[in-house]
């Protein structure tokens, strides 16, 4: 039996979407009450509804859960331009010597302080950017391309494997200059231990080579910024093709 779809019910389903969509997400971030997080998609959920419409819909239990379901695909696919930069900060973490138990963050468990910092980093690009109203943007045209109860959970294995070259593909790009001057730290660390076989390497290589990558860190810093924006404006455009069917 069909049921009547009013503004509430499809306030109500939007709101499942977009709070699903925030559990997962990097944004507003994990650090974000959850009462942030429950007033943001309530908020979000409530101002989209009026441009929203569905007719009639089959099973609402049906449509709750596929929701649902695909708010969390969206928050997953997002953060992994976060976990790109994490993964990036640990890749050069453990070049610089970093990932010893005194240097590894409390708060993120395993995740070194470089790369806790590499992710807040992007998080703070995001934030001050276009990153917000691009985020506005997206959850709105999804809608506009999954309609409420229209979506089916595609099987594409194709879409886990580019999930996953994007992600060290992304890693790489993103820590390619930091490695490269840790690397030409070491180098001349290499050097140096050649033309004088005095020289402690125990005791000057790891400040060398954490100081390369530190000032790497502040130079490149700024580059950051449009990367993030790119990565995550492309990243959109990938959710939407990928969970389309």
């Amino acid at each position: 039996m069909r049921e009547p779809v009013g503004v509430e019910l499809v306030a109500l389903f939007a709101f499942l979407r977009v709070g699903a969509f925030f559990i997962s997400s990097p944004f507003p971030g994990i650090l974000a009450p959850p009462s942030i997080r429950l007033i943001a998609s309530a908020g979000i959920a409530w101002g989209f509804s009026d441009g929203l419409s569905i007719s009639n819909v089959q099973n609402i239990w049906l449509v709750i859960i596929s929701e649902t379901l695909l708010g969390l695909a969206m928050g997953f696919f997002l953060s992994m331009i976060m976990y790109s930069f994490a993964y990036a900060g640990e890749l050069v973490s453990q070049q610089m010597g970093l990932r010893m138990p005194g240097f590894v963050s409390p708060v993120a468990g395993d995740l070194s302080l470089l790369g806790s910092a590499m992710s807040l980093l992007m998080l703070g690009f995001f934030a001050v950017g276009t990153g917000p109203h691009m985020l506005m943007l997206f959850l709105y045209r999804m809608f506009e391309v999954i309609p409420i109860g229209a979506w089916e959970m595609p099987n594409r294995l194709g879409t886990v494997v580019e999930v996953g070259v994007e992600l060290f593909s992304g890693a790489l790009q993103i820590g390619a200059p930091l490695i490269s001057a840790v690397f030409a730290a070491q180098l001349v660390l290499a050097i140096l231990a050649r033309s004088v076989p005095t020289l402690n390497l125990f005791i000057e290589g790891p400040a060398l080579t954490t100081s390369s990558g530190i000032v790497g860190l502040i130079a490149t810093a700024g580059a950051y910024g449009p990367l993030t924006l790119k990565l995550v404006s492309k990243r959109f455009e990938q959710i939407a093709f990928w969970l389309s069917g």
